[in-house]
C-alpha cells in the first residue's frame, strides 16, 4: 500500500537533554510496510522538518525506468505524490489524494503502467461517466477536473517511465448539464435573515461574508491587524485538507492572490 504521510509524535522526558520529541511513521519498502522513527528533538517542529526532509529524500526522485522492472499504479502513485509534495499546496496533494482513492484506484488497481492502453483510458472514461453520487450523474466540471488531474499524473509517468503515451488522440467525453439556477440572496433578504441573528460574533461573521465575497476560510484567519479601519485584508485561509495528521492548516489564498475589501 502506498504511504500515507501520517505519522506520530512522541514526548519523552531525558536525565540530561530535558524534554525531546520523538517521530514515528511508516514507509514502503520492496520488503513490505516498515515502521521509521527519527528521535531526540527539542521541539516538535523540528521533528517535523526533519520528517518532510526525510519524505524529500526517500521518495522525491523515482528512478528511470530500466525496462524491466514492473511498475504497478501504486507505485507510480506513491511516487508521483513524493515528487509533486514541495511544488503544490498540500490542499492541493490532500484533493490529488481524495481524487484518487474515489476514481482511479479501484480501475487501476496492480495494473502495470506500461501494459494501460488508449482501450484502457476510454475504458477507465466510460466508467468514470457512467458513476453515480447520491443518486446523481457528475457534472461537467467535477469530470473535467478529476479527469485532468489523472492526465497531469499520467504526463508525469509517461515522461519518468517512459510509457507510450496512451492519452494520445483521446478526447474527453462532453457532458450537457441540466444547470439549475442559483440561488442568491437579495440585500433586503439578507437583512432580514441577520436581524434574526442574536450573537454579535455570528452577526460580524455572516456580515463580512456576504458584503466582502470572502470565502469563509479566508475569514477564519483574519486578525485584528488585517482591518485598518476601513479595509479587510485577505491574504490566507484555513483549510482542514491536510495530510500530516494537523487538525488544520494556514495557507496562502486560493490562486495566491491577496487583496484588499
Amino acid at each position: 500500500m502506498p504511504n500515507t504521510f501520517k505519522y506520530n509524535i512522541q514526548e519523552r522526558e531525558t536525565k540530561n537533554n530535558g524534554t525531546l520529541y520523538d517521530l514515528y511513521f511508516y514507509i514502503q519498502t520492496p520488503d513490505g510496510r516498515k515502521q521509521k522513527k527519527l528521535s531526540g528533538f527539542k521541539t516538535k517542529k523540528l521533528a517535523r522538518q526533519a520528517y518532510e526532509q526525510f519524505i524529500a529524500t526517500y521518495i522525491a526522485t523515482p528512478k528511470q525506468y530500466n525496462g524491466k522492472s514492473v511498475v504497478t499504479y501504486e507505485i507510480a502513485r506513491r511516487e508521483y505524490l513524493g515528487a509533486v509534495q514541495s511544488m503544490i499546496k498540500e490542499s492541493s496533494l490532500y484533493d490529488f489524494i481524495h481524487t484518487a482513492r474515489a476514481h482511479y484506484d479501484e480501475f487501476f488497481a496492480g495494473r502495470d503502467m506500461h501494459t494501460i492502453t488508449k482501450q484502457d483510458i476510454i475504458a477507465w472514461q466510460d466508467y468514470l461517466w457512467a458513476k453515480k453520487y447520491r443518486g446523481k450523474l457528475y457534472t461537467q466540471k467535477t469530470l473535467s477536473k478529476i479527469y485532468g488531474q489523472f492526465c497531469v499524473f499520467y504526463s508525469w509517468c509517461v515522461e519518468h517511465y517512459g510509457l507510450t503515451d496512451a492519452l494520445k488522440g483521446v478526447k474527453m467525453p462532453r457532458r450537457k448539464d441540466n444547470k439549475e439556477p442559483r440561488q442568491i440572496w437579495t440585500e433586503a433578504e439578507f437583512e432580514q435573515f441577520i436581524a434574526c441573528v442574536d450573537t454579535l460574533k455570528y452577526k460580524a461573521l455572516f456580515t463580512t461574508l456576504y458584503y466582502c465575497g470572502c470565502r469563509v476560510g479566508e475569514l477564519q484567519t483574519l486578525s485584528p491587524q488585517d482591518y485598518d479601519g476601513k479595509q479587510l485584508f485577505i491574504h490566507a485561509t484555513y483549510s482542514r485538507k491536510t495530510i500530516d495528521g494537523a487538525p488544520y492548516r494556514i495557507t496562502e489564498t486560493k490562486n495566491y492572490k491577496s487583496r484588499y475589501v
